[in-house]
């Protein structure tokens, strides 16, 4: 009987060429969707920093006009 140097694994699952490539396109259309989500509501986001920036310097203007 001959010792078994190297352990023999089954192998149920693969990893066939066509997967790579459905990974590459998934990753690639998430990324773009991501990209266009943005592109489309840009003004809605600028708004929202804007928002924070103007209040913030709204106040520093009151307090700098503000004759105490």
């Amino acid at each position: 009987m001959e010792p078994i140097l190297i352990p023999q694994l089954s192998v149920l699952h693969y990893l066939d060429p066509g997967t790579g490539s459905l990974i590459v396109q998934l990753l690639l259309g998430t990324l773009l969707a991501i990209g266009l989500g943005v592109r489309i509501f840009w003004s809605r986001i600028k708004k929202v920093f804007n928002r924070k920036s103007a209040v913030a310097s709204d106040s520093n203007q009151d307090k700098e006009d503000d004759p105490k």
